[in-house]
């Protein structure tokens, strides 16, 4: 009995599978998976570009980017004329923070494959990293838009460009993306940035958790929903303080032959607490119930953002008991509504410069 298939071709079969084994295995992130299946198919061909790629892409996927540098390397020996391997190189080197040498990879990349978006993209955010408002990255971009419009990473990375040059157009570029690919992270997250940076706080929050809800494996987006509650936590605290100790004297010292406090101050605290109240739960009723689990997740898992909320509800409790008693009791609540209101800020200005230092580093 003979088999269907000379053994040839059969070997053949076999590696065509496992190569697209391996792919789908790094299509929906199982790099751990697709570094053992890799490993286990360069053991039959140790020098096979195809299979050193593919481990490459495994290696950078869990964060080993020096071992991906090597591999990388080896793709770049196997087949020198192939953009793939000084590509994934440029990402290692980029992981590792070698910017310099991320951007040579990168370029000698849209040499060997000038007709090729990804090799643009890469040039581009590797030149965004040594000049953020330097012409190569922009150009970069560009070209790739010129060679591939209808891609959403292509609109996203163009738009990134733009952003400190022309916020219009970059809003543009995002919101195509997003109209080509509805649940890009990275559009969201940099459209709510720009809702941010022109005080569209409520817009601003929402794009913010839906682009956490849309890639929850992605942290930029929820690092920058807590650098946006530290900001309106921060201005907050600042609003108290500012508000107490300028009325230091009738609020913390003064005692009234009634025993009563200034109606006036007790007045408008109350007031502008229950507007921000107002306002708080009129946004969170325009989320999604979806959403808005997203966003009680994200604050019962994050520990500072669990002691920022607290210390705004501690804020307003003891501000409005502070204000309405007086005597020893509302003297105390007073100067501890200061104290928790000093607390917050400091902490809201040590988590968002970590959070900088995260992305910077």
């Amino acid at each position: 009995m003979t088999s269907p298939h000379p053994s040839g071709e059969a070997t053949g079969l076999d590696r065509a599978g496992a190569v697209e084994a391996i792919q789908n295995l790094l299509d929906v992130r199982r790099f751990a998976d697709a570094r053992t299946r890799a490993v286990a198919l360069l053991g039959e061909q140790p020098d096979d570009p195809q299979a050193l790629g593919l481990l490459a892409q495994a290696l950078l996927g869990l964060g080993e980017h020096a071992s991906a540098l090597q591999a990388a390397q080896q793709v770049i020996a196997a087949s020198p004329e192939d953009e793939w391997g000084y590509r994934l190189a440029s990402l290692a080197h980029e992981g590792l923070g070698q910017f310099w040498y991320a951007r040579d990879a990168a370029q000698r990349a849209t040499a060997l494959a000038p007709h090729f978006w990804p090799a643009w993209i890469q040039l581009a955010d590797t030149a965004r990293a040594l000049s953020p408002y330097g012409p190569e990255a922009h150009q970069a971009a560009a070209e790739a838009l010129r060679l591939a419009p209808h891609e959403a990473a292509v609109q996203v990375t163009y738009g990134v460009t733009l952003m400190h040059r022309d916020i219009g157009a970059a809003r543009s570029a995002f919101e195509e993306a997003l109209r080509l690919d509805p649940g890009n992270a990275a559009a969201r997250n940099n459209l709510a940035v720009l809702d941010l940076r022109a005080n569209k706080f409520r817009q601003a929050g929402e794009g913010l958790i839906r682009a956490a809800a849309a890639d929850p494996r992605d942290t930029v987006a929820q690092d920058n929903l807590r650098a946006a509650v530290h900001t309106a936590v921060g201005w907050a605290c600042v609003a108290v303080f500012v508000f107490i100790a300028l009325l230091a004297k009738p609020l913390l010292l003064q005692h009234h032959v009634t025993g009563q406090l200034p109606i006036l101050y007790a007045i408008i605290w109350i007031v502008t607490e229950t507007l921000a109240l107002g306002v708080l739960a009129w946004w969170l009723l325009q989320l999604s119930p979806r959403l808005r689990r997203h966003l009680w997740y994200l604050v019962t898992r994050d520990a500072t953002l669990s002691v920022l909320v607290l210390s705004v509800v501690a804020v307003g409790v003891l501000g409005t008991v502070g204000l309405t008693t007086a005597g020893t009791l509302g003297l105390t609540t007073r100067i501890l509504t200061l104290v928790v209101a000093i607390a917050a800020r400091i902490l809201t200005e040590i988590s968002a410069r970590r959070l900088q230092r995260e992305h910077t580093d």
